[in-house]
């Protein structure tokens, strides 16, 4: 249950939030769901008996990356801390090592790894299905507002065409792996 949990809010998530209803100002359940679940895990971690993982080398990497992104972002001279700044702040540096913290410590069997592969394959798949209806029916921004400059590339759920790359480019060793190890078919592995 906690790798469809997880799955729904890293791997589905693009493609949820743009449907997902708006409850606490301009956050949408699903971040609210989110954040509680990530407050849940933390718990969970605190009451079990298993060992945390924090020194991992990932971890120290990503820390470390945010820190200096961080640190190079606030001395910047046209910088401000607004609430609209803070929350982008949160949501692109405390998040993703959230996420990969939650991922070191909470995947560790074969199994686990199998079904995490095969949620990353079918919204991938969402997402490519959905990028090819865009360019072939001509709605390249769906869900977003038109831009002039965007109508020849397709965006899916993402506001920005790159962020879909990114997923779907990062989605790729995934998906090669799954291939290897025939759980991944062919034909999704092709979208």
């Amino acid at each position: 249950m906690t790798i469809f949990i997880y799955a729904v809010f890293v791997f589905f998530g693009p493609i949820i939030t743009v449907f997902a209803p708006k409850i606490f100002g301009d956050i949408s359940i699903l971040w609210f769901s989110f954040y509680l679940s990530i407050i849940l895990f933390l718990l969970r971690l605190m009451t079990a008996k298993e060992t945390i993982n924090i020194m991992n080398a990932w971890i120290i990497i990503l820390a470390s990356f945010y820190l200096i992104t961080i640190a190079s972002i606030t001395w910047s001279d046209h910088y401000g801390y607004d609430i609209e700044t803070m929350k982008r702040v949160f949501a692109h540096y405390f998040v993703p090592l959230c996420i990969a913290f939650i991922a070191l410590n909470m995947f560790k069997s074969d199994r686990e790894i199998k079904h995490i592969v095969r949620y990353v394959c079918i919204s991938a798949t969402i997402l490519s299905l959905l990028s090819i209806f865009q360019m072939i029916f001509g709605y390249q921004m769906l869900f977003q507002i038109v831009d002039a400059h965007e109508i020849y590339r397709a965006s899916a759920t993402f506001s920005n065409p790159n962020g879909l790359a990114i997923f779907l480019v990062l989605c790729i060793p995934l998906v090669l792996h799954g291939l290897d190890r025939k759980f991944v078919p062919v034909i999704i592995a092709l979208l």
